[in-house]
């Protein structure tokens, strides 16, 4: 299995400049905690995610709308492309420890492979239907995304 067979393909961005309340509204209208940061070219720069908004804000005590997205996000995310292997994905959150990375093509923002795009593949143990994933498989990449060592 691909990482475009199971990646989320309709993903909104935003741009360093931005603002962390932009940043916030978008996670916001579309129930997620993670948006892609692509510069004016068009190339993935960075992500942002709800926990960097937060800890933003903490350290800077400045309200989200004076906080630039470019002082808060991730610079040079881990990413996968359409065409490699969801085993490799995997390997690299857990590497990583991250529930999220950006796909990218050509250096352009493709989608995003999460945590949750995993999940809602699996099968249970014993079911007819096989999506490709086993259960435990996905458990494994989540402990390790969130161990403390």
């Amino acid at each position: 299995m691909k990482v475009e067979d199971v990646m989320t393909r309709e993903v909104a961005e935003c741009r360093p400049d931005d603002t962390c309340n932009l940043a916030a509204k978008i996670m916001w209208e579309r129930d997620c905690g993670c948006v892609p940061v692509v510069d004016g070219s068009g190339f993935v720069c960075g992500v942002i995610t709800d926990r960097d908004i937060c800890m933003a804000a903490y350290t800077k005590g400045r309200p989200l709308h004076e906080i630039v997205v470019s002082s808060a996000m991730s610079k040079d995310p881990q990413s996968v492309r359409p065409e490699d292997s969801i085993e490799h994905a995997q390997d690299l959150m857990r590497r990583s420890r991250v529930r999220r990375i950006p796909v990218i093509d050509e250096g352009h923002l493709a989608g995003m492979l999460s945590i949750g795009d995993l999940l809602r593949r699996t099968s249970a143990p014993n079911s007819h239907k096989h999506h490709g994933l086993r259960p435990d498989q996905v458990v494994e990449t989540l402990a390790a995304i969130s161990s403390r060592s």
